[in-house]
């Protein structure tokens, strides 16, 4: 197979490993390209994710399960600015395969698409013919699945970057040269690796694990303090689990470091949720560090101090934290944070704790508070403080409210914002009722009126 991706320019040969005869160009497998020319810059990006492949920070490979893709924001740049700098070296250019699969092709052709978009300004209906139909219509299993099911597509990806692009989500800067993009890069891996937090919207919409998950984490890479010390109140800022109550997420048949997905409705919620649950929950692995912290495979960290969350939040603008897990849940080593020491950093705190259960999708009553406490992001899309949203991994709950809030505050698809967080975040959005409930979101529209209109499918909880 040989797609002319650009008229004698740009050529996808997506099942061949090794330059063809006679061809006059530059050949080079997908991987080749995923990252920075120079290997020092390799090694500072890409930590315990090669080039090319899938991967989520502070998760080790056995836990994606099926997922293979679609490859992290970083790699999708890399990718575009190594095309363009062998162009600037050759006229004439091949990318081939490193692995010649299925799945290989499905995330080489939202690179070549990234490409076109991002670097040639095509629509996406463009890029999708010139790529062909064949391939634009490829989807990626869901995050996290135990079998091959999910309803992304490559088309998908295509219109969150072209939709990140007109927002300004991404910002054009990050492309026009290797400097931009080795800039980027480098905030994107700190937060992602010492904060497991992600920007969906810059400056405005902040995604992140549970506090506590990270802190707990026996890297030393990762920050190690929610709060900064103040006199006797001590840095931890941990309630009590056994003084918690209703704050802990009900028991049930908890998938340590896997899930469970729910493609078809399960038994009434009202039944159920006095029975036995299944807890779609994603656990990290921290077995995979010795007992002085580091994983087999870490690179070495800086050993400056981490500053804590509070602080870099305060200091990103963050305004507003919204806890959507529970205090305590199953992975967590302990209770989460104590919320009211954000008062000392002049930031609010909002609680709007979603079961885990039905494929963590939620209800009704989430997203009505939800929206009453994002209510001044909605009504003041100009202003500059940010928002941070929380459940405990930073994947499920969390990434379906912030597509929520997105979906009511832009004119976007909901096909478009499952492409845009999955790129941006890998390992975002845990289940197919999650998936289902993103695809159905509608732009602009009172949404929490309504849950069913809303994308909420069989697996969904409805109160």
């Amino acid at each position: 197979i040989k797609i002319e991706v650009i008229s004698g320019t740009l050529f996808w040969l997506p099942d061949v490993v090794s330059a063809p005869e006679g061809f006059e160009g530059a050949f080079l497998p997908v991987n080749m390209l995923c990252a920075p020319l120079l290997d020092s810059l390799q090694k500072s990006y890409f930590k315990n994710i090669l080039p090319g492949t899938y991967g989520v920070p502070h998760y080790g490979e056995h836990q994606h399960g099926c997922a293979f893709g679609p490859l992290s924001l970083d790699q999708v740049l890399w990718f575009c600015r190594g095309v363009e700098n062998h162009f600037d070296m050759t006229p004439k250019l091949a990318v081939g395969a490193a692995e010649a699969t299925l799945e290989e092709q499905t995330c080489t052709a939202v690179l070549l698409g990234a490409y076109l978009l991002l670097m040639r300004r095509w629509p996406v209906k463009k890029v999708s013919a010139a790529i062909g139909a064949q391939y634009a219509n490829l989807t990626f299993t869901c995050s996290w699945a135990r079998k091959h099911e999910g309803i992304l597509t490559v088309q998908d990806c295509l219109r969150g970057l072209e939709h990140a692009l007109q927002f300004g989500w991404l910002d054009s800067s990050a492309l026009d040269n290797d400097a931009g993009t080795a800039s980027f890069c480098a905030d994107y891996h700190h937060m992602a690796h010492a904060y497991d937090a992600t920007w969906i919207v810059p400056g405005r919409v902040l995604v992140l694990a549970d506090p506590e998950t990270t802190a707990g984490d026996p890297s030393d890479c990762t920050c190690k303090r929610v709060f900064s010390p103040r006199g006797n109140e001590g840095d931890e800022g941990r309630p009590s689990c056994d003084s918690a109550g209703s704050e802990l997420h009900p028991p049930g048949i908890y998938i340590n470091n896997s899930l469970s997905h729910t493609s078809s409705a399960p038994e009434s919620p009202s039944t159920s949720l006095r029975t036995t649950r299944t807890c779609n929950t994603v656990c990290k692995d921290y077995s995979r560090y010795s007992s002085e912290g580091t994983a087999k495979s870490s690179p070495s960290c800086s050993k400056e101090e981490i500053p804590s969350f509070a602080s870099v939040l305060k200091q990103k603008g963050v305004q507003l934290v919204v806890r959507a897990n529970f205090l305590k849940e199953p992975g967590m080593r302990g209770c989460s944070y104590e919320s009211r020491h954000f008062e000392h950093y002049g930031i609010q705190h909002a609680e709007v704790p979603i079961l885990d259960f039905y494929g963590a999708v939620p209800s009704a009553a989430d997203i009505a508070k939800f929206q009453a406490a994002t209510q001044h992001f909605l009504l003041d899309p100009q202003g500059r403080d940010a928002v941070a949203i929380h459940c405990k991994g930073g994947f499920g709950r969390s990434i379906s409210l912030i597509c929520w809030l997105l979906a009511h505050r832009y004119p976007v698809t909901g096909e478009a914002l499952l492409g845009w967080v999955r790129m941006i975040r890998p390992g975002a959005v845990t289940t197919l009722g999650q998936e289902h409930f993103i695809v159905g979101l509608k732009s602009r529209r009172p949404l929490w009126r309504d849950p069913v209109k809303a994308g909420c499918q069989g697996g969904c909880v409805v109160t």
